[in-house]
């Protein structure tokens, strides 16, 4: 995996979240109601071979998510995140049947 790689799932995964969350807190607070949703995995707790970079994201929603919690609850503002298992999409498309079947077991 290069530094680009690393970066760019970093960036979409986890960034982009605080970038978004720091840009809503103000008016959430302001008005002392907010919900903060956002997407984990399944893969940030188990890991998935082949993609460190995106465990690790993975595992830093979930991480941010708990300590949000802890530090905006006292306004209102709840945060959950979703960790979903393995989802059929475009990306998992051409994932070998006996991964997708492992995955699902």
């Amino acid at each position: 995996m290069t530094q680009e790689e690393w970066d760019a799932v970093i960036n979409v995964n986890l960034s982009s979240l605080f970038t978004t969350t720091q840009a809503v807190l103000p008016h959430m607070r302001e008005a002392r109601y907010g919900r903060i949703i956002s997407a984990s995995s399944i893969n940030g707790f188990a890991g998935a071979f082949g993609q460190t970079n995106y465990s690790a994201s993975k595992a830093g929603v979930a991480g941010f998510t708990r300590a949000l919690c802890r530090e905006v609850g006292r306004y209102g503002i709840t945060a959950n995140a979703v960790a979903p298992g393995l989802i059929e999409t475009e990306m998992t498309s051409g994932m070998p049947d006996e991964v997708i079947k492992a995955g699902i077991a």
